[in-house]
């Protein structure tokens, strides 16, 4: 295969999602009536819900407003307009509870405001419309409420353990074990902490949608906040020898950094933001078990840096009109500073591929990752392969390729670069978009470009 017609996966350009109006407020309908769920469906009429609450007799109107979370939590992977209705039900309601107990001296329980702010969360995800911005910014202000609270119930205990608001307060406590959240974090603090990060992060990939230039200082002020808050609920579970769930923590932290990250397109800070990850990342495994999610995430964390070169890539290949042979000395450049992160993401992503058990929901996406990764490595090297040990990139900032006590000893034929060809690469690309095939069914989704490379190498590999 020519160096013309290498395989370069297309879809790396970043596909900016529409930016929010400025200065627009979601579009809240009036509150409904107890037990009924009520959203703006179109501006002259109004959709109406209800839900069965259970244990009527018994359930107050916190418990309610859980429950009709819940309903919505539960609902957003089957059925989203349901769940936009049901997330808008929680957020007129909790408007409604929040005038009602403003009136008496009961504190309203951190649980609530983390559901009224998650309500806002999941309404910012699910609308497409020009107020996820703004659904946003309100739910990290509800968060944020929520943390307050958590610091006014702390002080209240300290300061008298029997009096009247302290009992209130102790009263907020019943709802710590009922709520839905991934993470299962038992502090009620620290799923507030987590969310508002999460909250932040989106904000700060929004804002670098709108114009990354004029908002970096904005973002770098939420990014840093975000990372901030997951670094305190990480030493916490640390210490408390949590670590099923700081593990977890950590994947979901750098998970919630690529979606701002894809957006971004500044070196530095796309570096800086996935170098420190690695390092969270690699400690984690020095100190513990085999995590697969982990080795995986350091994979997604390289491949994320090699993506940056690999965009500009595409621009020159898109720019290159030349049909000539004749290698586009840019475009090499770009391919060989590349490598040395696709070299580094081909090993963690192999041993997280090894790790996994076949039906894992995250293997199809590491499949089609560690492919691509493949296709990539393959471009950069010749059609013979073979190439001197000396010629090599090495990662920049002098940076290991593989550091720390649990750096993986893997066979040759799997994540060594030096003496393979581009055939290779490209045989070893086809066998892990095919894998992902046969296990992933309609989650299985290649791009275009990347569909034809499958075909044309699956003929020339049965020919």
């Amino acid at each position: 295969m020519s160096k013309q017609t290498k395989q370069r996966p297309s879809g790396l350009k970043r596909a900016h999602r529409a930016a929010p109006a400025e200065g627009t407020q979601p579009k809240l309908a009036k509150h409904a009536p107890a037990n009924t769920l009520t959203s703006a469906a179109h501006e002259d009429s109004e959709e109406q819900m209800s839900i069965a609450l259970n244990d009527p007799e018994d359930a107050d109107e916190v418990g309610d407003l859980m429950q009709i979370y819940e309903t919505a939590f539960d609902t957003v992977k089957t059925d989203s307009d349901r769940a936009v209705t049901l997330f808008r039900g929680v957020v007129h309601e909790s408007d409604r509870l929040l005038r009602v107990w403003s009136e008496t001296d009961k504190p309203l329980p951190p649980q609530f405001h983390w559901i009224y702010g998650m309500a806002l969360f999941f309404l910012s995800e699910l609308n497409e419309d020009d107020d996820s911005l703004a659904f946003l910014e309100l739910a990290a202000e509800r968060f944020g409420r929520g943390l307050e609270a958590c610091d006014a119930l702390a002080q209240a205990q300290i300061a008298n353990g029997t009096s009247k608001r302290a009992e209130m307060w102790a009263e907020a406590l019943r709802y710590e074990a009922q709520l839905a959240d991934q993470l299962q974090l038992t502090d009620i603090r620290h799923r507030l902490m987590t969310s508002q990060a999460k909250a932040q992060v989106s904000q700060a990939r929004i804002l670098a949608c709108q114009d990354e230039r004029s908002t970096k200082e904005q973002r770098q002020t939420l990014i840093t906040q975000a990372v901030a808050s997951f670094d305190t609920v990480v030493r916490a579970n640390f210490e408390r020898h949590e670590r099923a769930i700081l593990e977890t923590i950590l994947v979901q932290q750098v998970s919630l950094i690529h979606t701002y990250v894809n957006f971004v397109s500044d070196w530095a800070e796309i570096r800086q933001l996935n170098e420190a990850a690695i390092d969270k990342l690699r400690k984690a495994l020095d100190e513990g078990q085999d995590n697969p999610k982990l080795w995986c995430s350091v994979g997604y964390c390289y491949w994320s840096m090699a993506k940056y070169y690999l965009d500009q890539d595409d621009g020159e290949a898109d720019s290159d009109t030349d049909d000539s042979d004749a290698a586009n000395p840019v475009q090499e450049e770009l391919l060989q500073k590349a490598r040395p992160y696709l070299e580094q993401a081909l090993v963690y992503l192999v041993k997280a591929r090894d790790l996994f058990d076949e039906t894992h929901p995250e293997m199809v996406l590491l499949l089609l990752t560690l492919g691509e990764v493949q296709v990539n490595l393959g471009n950069c090297l010749d059609d013979d392969g073979g190439d001197d040990d000396n010629n090599v990139p090495q990662p920049p900032g002098g940076m290991a390729r593989v550091s720390g006590n649990k750096a993986p000893q893997l066979a040759l034929d799997d994540t060594q670069v030096q003496g393979k060809s581009q055939t290779d690469f490209y045989r070893a690309a086809v066998t892990s978009f095919k894998r992902a095939s046969s296990i992933g069914g309609d989650e299985y989704t290649l791009s275009e470009q990347l569909e034809a490379f499958l075909q044309e190498w699956e003929e020339e590999m049965e020919a």
